[in-house]
């Protein structure tokens, strides 16, 4: 069948090692017994044999060798095996084997020079081009320093870099100890992260991290520490790119050109003169001793005149101020930095500038950073105190706001229902605000309903329709769970109200209350009996 198949399998002058073939055709779950010994290559025109990429055999490597043992020692056949000798050199059946059989080893050498030569040709970006024309011997140290010596990587590194120099603008460029600098934090991550020496994870929390890699075990040191270990002077955790930035250019392949050169113009390369004081204490190892001193009594006197509002900027506040207690700059411990700050945190809530707390999936300060920087002290006992008071006050805070906020969001409903739904609901029109925030309850619900009553028909019904959509998925019994018996009072008062007036004012009342806030309120009962039974059911 074969003969006749492939009739150049005729040839008495095609022919390999019978125990080869036999061997490989095994393997491939091939049984061809009419097969005889040398039926396939003509060894006398083949006498050099190629085996590529050993260690991404699928067999053992012990057979694999076995194979090419046969051709060597029985039919005298020159050959070269390509190995990434690395990735075996774990297997004890393989240094025996290469022992036995290899006679000679050679190291295949990147030409680097002749490569990058080659790369260069293929950036468009003139800018870019005569960049890496000028850094050649940085880009090499990288490369060199990396020990990866994978010139596939060095290209996919060079154009993913040319995207991000592309996008900044010139004052940026013009900075060229910053981008020299940039480049060489960027190609040694790269290259770490194309060769899966670093995930995700660790791009995305550099900043928090470094202080607690740093003092980590010497002996197991994470990978972006094991990895830093092998560029002397360049800081894998530095900062002239925020986390979310560098991950994103990194792992996403996102060029985010605004949020690229605004995380570059709050870097130490790119000073402002008005830098507020925090920042330039948390930049401390990188600024002059003087100008770090003269931020940190402003700091204090910021401190003291209550100058930060916005969440992100307290924490980093206190966590800057724990700092200080810890160098005995502030001349208060540590007990005595908790105490003060926890009367920031009161004093923001007597004068109404504590913000409301927001949705926990938006919420990005819980990763432990905000503005590109991750807190001080973050991982400090007294810290989490602090930023769980914080939490708890701006909770409080927000209850507080509940009759203001209310009365101001009914005071235009009678002339604009609309506006109010938008507020109240999700819907077509972006955002809510007081979507998840139970608001309403604050309101009188007898009034609220008189109110209502006193709408006309159109609006009316807008507005429960309003409430209908507010109250849908369940969100009374989770976010909204604060306002339920508001909303459970507001329809038994709408109902009772509604049997004073005429037939027809107490037919549509009673129906379109039935049809919206009812209906929700039933299908939540109904809901909760369901679960008690199944839970009786369990136990």
């Amino acid at each position: 069948m074969v003969a006749a198949l492939y009739p150049w399998t005729t040839d008495d002058g095609i022919r390999i090692a019978a125990s080869v073939g036999k061997a490989v055709l095994k393997h491939a779950k091939i049984d061809l017994p009419e097969l005889k010994a040398g039926d396939l290559i003509n060894r006398m025109s083949a006498h050099v044999f190629i085996f590529d990429d050993l260690e991404r055999c699928r067999m053992a490597v012990t057979d694999a060798l076995g194979y090419i043992n046969q051709l060597v020692e029985r039919d005298g056949c020159k050959v070269v095996v390509l190995a990434n000798e690395a990735e075996l050199a774990g297997q004890e059946e393989y240094r025996r084997g290469k022992e036995k059989l290899i006679g000679k080893t050679l190291v295949v050498e990147p030409d680097f020079d002749a490569a990058f030569t080659e790369f260069l040709i293929g950036i468009t970006d003139l800018g870019t081009r005569n960049l890496y024309a000028q850094l050649k011997p940085e880009i090499r140290a990288v490369y060199d320093q990396s020990t990866f010596r994978n010139l596939r990587i060095l290209q996919q590194t060079l154009w993913d870099f040319e995207r991000v120099y592309r996008a900044l603008d010139e004052k940026h460029r013009a900075n060229q100890s910053a981008m020299a600098h940039l480049m060489r934090l960027f190609f040694a991550l790269s290259f770490e992260q194309k060769a899966g020496t670093i995930e995700t994870d660790d791009l995305e929390n550099r900043t928090q991290r470094s202080l607690i890699d740093s003092m980590g075990n010497d002996e197991n040191p994470r990978p972006l520490m094991r990895a830093g270990a092998k560029y002397p002077g360049l800081y894998l955790y530095d900062s002239i790119l925020s986390d979310e930035v560098m991950s994103n250019l990194l792992v996403r392949g996102f060029v985010d050109a605004e949020a690229l050169k605004a995380s570059l113009d709050k870097s130490s390369w790119f000073i402002s003169a008005d830098e507020p004081a925090w920042r330039t204490v948390w930049h401390a190892y990188e600024r002059p001793e003087a100008d770090v001193e003269a931020a940190a009594k402003k700091m204090l006197e910021e401190f003291a005149a209550r100058r930060y509002t916005i969440t992100g900027e307290v924490l980093h506040l206190f966590g800057q101020m724990l700092v200080l207690s810890d160098i005995g700059f502030s001349g208060w411990d540590r007990a005595r930095t908790v105490s003060e700050c926890k009367a920031y945190i009161d004093d923001l809530r007597t004068s109404a500038q504590l913000e409301r707390p927001v949705d926990a999936i938006a919420d990005t300060i819980r990763h432990g950073s905000y503005g590109g920087l991750g807190f001080s002290e973050n991982s400090t006992p007294e810290f989490g105190e602090l930023w769980t008071y914080l939490k708890e006050q701006r909770a409080e805070a927000a209850i507080d706001r509940y009759p203001e906020q209310a009365r101001t969001l009914t005071a235009g409903m009678s002339n604009d229902p609309a506006a109010f739904v938008r507020q109240i609901a999700h819907g077509r029109d972006g955002e809510a605000p007081f979507a998840y925030v139970p608001v309403l309850a604050a309101l009188d619900p007898d009034e609220f309903a008189d109110q209502l009553i006193a709408l006309d028909p159109l609006a009316f019904r807008e507005i429960l329709l309003g409430l209908s959509s507010r109250y849908d998925m369940g969100t009374l019994a989770r976010q909204l769970a604060g306002e339920r018996l508001w909303a459970e009072s507001l329809e038994s008062s709408l109902r009772k109200k509604a049997h004073g007036l005429g037939p027809i004012g107490r037919e549509r009342i009673t129906k379109n209350v039935q049809w919206t806030l009812g209906k929700k309120l039933a299908e939540l009962r109904e809901a909760e009996a369901q679960q008690a039974a199944v839970s009786d059911v369990a136990t």
